[in-house]
């Protein structure tokens, strides 16, 4: 008799142990998929970015006196500005390495991760090398049907049922536009401030969000050359760029 008690007994703490340990278990399970659901919504609610250096591949862009090429530029200034960025925002880059990718391609990765805006780098070029400054473009929508198609031919060309999706845009590209003037206009630069235009940017009119191209002063002078090979010039730039990309977010 005192056999089958003691083992009723024993039995009872094991049930009890193996009771507890499942309970332990399943509120570990529970607290940690609330703690990926929050992180889940945490990271869905950081406004997107889309960084998007120009040229690449094959396609070189301009290029300074001494040979250093476009594409270079762009993509040494949009890290930049990705590692900026990215403290506070998820960033999209429409390419990370020198590899070549599509009108269609960069607009249809930016609207596919439903960017909050879009921004191209580029540098301006001159048949002089006494030409320099910065400018700021935003879209200047075809004025025609979406229906209509494109007058233009070219295997680049967006496909027609995006070709005027930026209309929607033009107010809020035009206010991200200013928000980059101002804050680009704090820092050295080739002129006191970029000039900002809106015109036909074919680039641009499939982008479904606030979307603007920046020319960060002409490769083609040989003093812009060497500031685009400046490390310390590059992340003032990046710095600026940010400030212009968050004040426009937050306002």
């Amino acid at each position: 008799m005192r056999k089958h008690l003691t083992i009723n007994k024993c039995c009872s703490l094991h049930r009890h142990g193996l009771l507890m340990l499942i309970a332990v278990i399943v509120v570990c399970l529970c607290l940690a998929g609330f703690e990926g659901r929050r992180a889940f919504a945490d990271s869905s609610a950081l406004p997107v970015i889309i960084i998007d250096p120009g040229h690449g591949g094959s396609d070189r862009g301009a290029a300074g006196p001494g040979g250093l090429p476009e594409k270079q530029v762009c993509l040494d200034l949009a890290r930049r500005l990705q590692g900026i960025v990215g403290q506070k925002a998820r960033v999209v880059m429409t390419r990370s390495e020198d590899y070549g990718v599509s009108l269609v391609q960069r607009a249809s990765l930016a609207n596919h991760n439903q960017g909050d805006l879009f921004i191209s780098l580029h540098t301006g070029a001159g048949f002089t090398r006494t030409i320099n400054g910065h400018s700021i473009y935003y879209d200047l929508p075809p004025d025609r049907d979406p229906g209509q198609g494109s007058s233009a031919g070219g295997k680049d060309l967006l496909p027609l049922q995006w070709d005027c999706v930026q209309h929607g845009h033009a107010m809020s590209s035009a206010r991200l536009a200013q928000s980059l003037r101002a804050s680009l206009a704090q820092i050295s630069m080739p002129s006191a401030e970029p000039d900002v235009f809106q015109a036909p940017m074919v680039l641009l009119h499939g982008l479904d969000m606030p979307a603007v191209i920046y020319e960060a002063g002409y490769l083609t002078h040989p003093t812009m050359e060497k500031r685009f090979e400046d490390a310390q010039y590059l992340d003032s730039l990046a710095q600026a760029l940010a400030a212009g990309i968050f004040d426009f977010i937050q306002n």
